[in-house]
């Protein structure tokens, strides 16, 4: 029976963990349960924290966000108060390979960004580290494949529309996903795209409809010149499409 089944039959199998490496396989059987269904989307809130720069003031943010599964798409709108008069509005979006991202303030359009292969790799990146919300989405299959790298890390690799992105997961000792993370991720620096490392930090695990998943996570760029953290983040509300 191939890793393929855990799609073709709609449900979440234990039975096909023997064929993942030991810490995924630790991780699906500690946030899921054997035969419930595949999750189809996904609809959440978040607040929290937001910041442009290492040596710039956290702003109150409020943000909802939508995914697909089954075509890896998202949908990150967020309102970030900048001051008591300001309140910048972002919307970051990746469908069929192609992401844009584009920022207002006062109606005003001061970013966008789109239709570039660097955005739309970094976009899918983000999709992939973000699946822990989703997690069913991280089960092996056609465009999804899981590498061992010791008892608490693996490396999962995504494909989609021709864009192929991978991300080091971290697992604690009871299974949960705990950190994210990839060598190079595309951040949009003076207009001109570079790689740097990147990545994220899980916590405070909660059962969401049956499904055990991180309901706060921290998201920093972590080269030396400007290592910092960006952002700060918890779920107030997740809904889930089966």
């Amino acid at each position: 029976m191939q890793l393929e089944t855990f799609r073709d039959r709609n449900i979440v199998n234990f039975k096909q963990f023997e064929q993942v490496p030991e810490p995924v396989a630790r991780y699906f059987k500690k946030i899921l349960r054997d035969g419930q269904p595949l999750i189809r989307g996904a609809h959440l809130t978040q607040s929290g924290e937001f910041r442009t720069s290492a040596t710039g003031k956290w702003k109150n943010f409020h943000a909802t966000e939508n995914f697909s599964i089954e075509k890896p798409a998202f949908n990150w709108k967020a309102c970030i108060r900048m001051s008591p008069l300001l309140a910048l509005n972002v919307e970051d979006t990746y469908r069929d390979g192609n992401a844009a991202i584009q920022a207002k303030a006062w109606g005003i359009r001061i970013l966008h960004a789109h239709n570039d292969t660097q955005l739309a790799t970094a976009a899918l990146q983000r999709y992939l580290a973000e699946a822990p919300w989703f997690p069913t989405a991280l089960l092996p299959g056609p465009n999804i494949r899981w590498s061992e790298v010791d008892r608490n890390h693996a490396l999962a690799s995504l494909r989609d529309s021709g864009i192929e992105v991978s991300m080091y997961f971290e697992f604690n000792d009871s299974g949960e996903i705990i950190g994210a993370f990839t060598p190079g991720r595309y951040q949009l620096v003076k207009g001109q795209y570079r790689l740097e490392p990147w990545g994220g930090y899980f916590r405070n695990y909660d059962n969401r409809s049956g499904i055990r998943i991180p309901t706060e996570a921290e998201v920093e760029w972590l080269s030396p010149e400007k290592n910092f953290s960006y952002y700060k983040g918890k779920i107030v509300e997740i809904e889930y499409d089966f």
